[in-house]
């Protein structure tokens, strides 16, 4: 149960983080293609000072625009409070950690689609696609563990909540 609890706590913690992040695009996106490597490192320099130049430009001339990924800050806090059931009672809502293997495939096509539409490099994509790699690592943890749990005390488990 512990096992479960800490997977769950770090899957939210992951979800917040990810998700907090939005609120802060235009100085977040400043910091990487100025105050660090990383354009260097995978060989997007051009890229990054291309999109930092349209969002500092988004961010002076139309701010609202920022409006619409505040709200994907919200799906994200919720996304993570939702997987408190795990945390609260992993046999009963082991449903979540479908609905989460659900969540990570979608991200591949979704990136594949829209990244392709707005003319995202491929690494790019590749990066988005990544968080599902490593949300599903650990659901599948999770999965495991509560199969584990499921065959330690199956009266138990049968009891309505």
């Amino acid at each position: 149960m512990k096992r479960i609890q800490t997977l769950t706590v770090i899957l939210q913690l992951g979800l917040l983080i990810a998700g907090l992040t939005a609120f802060w695009i235009p100085e977040g996106v400043h910091f990487l293609a100025n105050d660090t490597q990383l354009g260097q490192i995978i060989h997007q320099e051009q890229w990054l000072q291309h999109v930092n130049t349209g969002v500092q430009e988004i961010n002076r001339s139309y701010p609202f625009i920022w409006y619409g990924t505040d709200w994907m800050v919200f799906a994200h806090i919720l996304f993570a409070l939702l997987f408190y059931g795990l945390y609260a009672n992993p046999i009963r809502n082991k449903w979540l950690v479908q609905f989460g293997f659900m969540a990570c495939a979608l991200i591949v096509p979704l990136a594949a689609i829209m990244g392709y539409i707005r003319r995202i490099p491929l690494i790019w994509q590749t990066l988005d696609c990544l968080f599902g790699v490593v949300a599903a690592i650990i659901l599948y943890q999770i999965h495991r563990s509560i199969k584990k749990l499921e065959n330690t005390n199956p009266v138990k488990n049968n009891v309505a909540l």
